[in-house]
This record gives structure tokens, C-alpha cells and sequence, in this order.
């Protein structure tokens, strides 16, 4: 007796997912949800955009507004002479700085030699017990003006006699002197001689 066994049984067979309409409605409304959120930023910055642009459409015509009423109110009269003030200005200003740089050029080019000769002069006048803080010299304005310290006060005199007797100095008299001691106390006082109504300084 024999039996026939059927091996072909659909539970065998690979079964195929098919989505469901649930689960097919859920897809579509995210996406729906997407393309509506895009649509949405793409709206908000289209309108951010479009109110910049009226924005300053608006402060422009502002401007322009001014401008002419600016305009309309100066007389062709007042126009030109604000016009001639600014240019007696400018001339002004640029005759300023004409003058400064060419002080400048003439004193760099022609007293060079000349204050290269005072500076030897005051090295060749040093003393023991002397030595200069600050030296400032004007031959446009005939001024001097040499700062120092002294180990003794009975120095600076014996001093300005010999910046008295050195040639390249004759034109200077050093009419005032000061001297000075130091707040805190210490083994030297400061001196200043000045000449043609030169900045004295303590």
C-alpha cells in the first residue's frame, strides 16, 4: 500500500510584503507634510527678502527727499560761497603743510653740519661731575636749552663759564639757570640752562 506525500505546500512558498493602506496613507502624509514645510521656509524667506528690499527702497527715496529739499532751500549764492569757504580752508591747511615740510627739508639739509658741531662742542666741554640729560637747539629761533646733573652744586658755574667761552656757542648767552634737588634724596642736583627765551624745566 503505498501513499503519496504532496511536498508543494504554500506555506513553503516565500511570501511577498505588501504594504498596507495604513501604512501606504502614513508614507504619503509625511511626505505631503515635508513638501508643505519646504514650501512653508521657502515662503518665509521670499518674504524676508521682499521686505529688505522695500526697506531700503523706502530709505532711499528718504535720502533723496532730503537731498532735495537741501537743495531747494541753499540759494546758488550760498552754494558758492560754503564752496569758497572750504577752499580758503583747504589753501589754508595745504599752505600749513607746505610750510612745516619745507622747515623740515631746510633744517635736515642745511644745519646738519651745524648741530654735528655744537654736539662736538659740548663733548669737548665735558666735565668730571657733569653729565647732560637733554640738549635741544633752534637757530631759527636763536634758542638752547641743556639739561643736566651735577655731583655738586659749586660745578654748574664753572660749567656755564666754559659753554660761555666755546665758539660754536657764542651765539647762545644762556641767560637762565636753574637748579634743582631731587625729591628723594641723592648724591647729584639737576641743573637747566636756557637761552633766547628757551623751555627751562625742572
Amino acid at each position: 500500500m503505498s501513499q503519496q506525500i504532496n511536498l508543494y505546500s504554500p506555506l513553503f512558498r516565500k511570501q511577498k510584503k505588501l504594504l498596507s493602506a495604513m501604512a501606504l496613507l502614513q508614507a504619503t502624509g509625511l511626505l505631503v507634510l515635508a513638501v508643505a514645510g519646504f514650501y512653508f521656509y521657502l515662503s518665509a524667506q521670499t518674504s524676508r527678502l521682499e521686505a529688505r528690499v522695500a526697506d531700503s527702497s523706502r530709505q532711499l527715496q528718504n535720502e533723496l527727499e532730503q537731498l532735495k529739499v537741501h537743495g531747494t532751500q541753499q540759494s546758488p549764492d550760498a552754494r558758492v560761497k560754503l564752496l569758497a569757504e572750504r577752499r580758503k580752508k583747504l589753501e589754508a591747511e595745504f599752505s600749513e603743510r607746505t610750510q612745516a615740510l619745507q622747515a623740515m627739508d631746510k633744517g635736515a639739509a642745511g644745519r646738519t653740519e651745524g648741530y654735528s658741531g655744537l654736539l662736538r662742542a659740548l663733548a669737548r666741554l665735558s666735565m668730571d661731575g657733569i653729565w647732560l640729560t637733554r640738549v635741544r637747539f633752534s637757530e631759527e629761533r636763536g634758542e638752547a636749552f641743556i639739561a643736566g646733573r651735577a655731583a655738586r652744586p659749586e660745578l654748574v658755574p664753572l660749567y656755564l663759564q666754559r659753554l660761555r667761552t666755546e665758539e660754536k656757542l657764542q651765539g647762545h648767552d644762556f641767560s637762565s639757570l636753574e637748579i634743582t634737588r631731587p625729591a628723594q634724596p641723592a648724591r647729584f642736583i639737576e641743573f637747566v640752562l636756557s637761552s633766547g627765551g628757551g623751555e627751562a624745566k625742572k
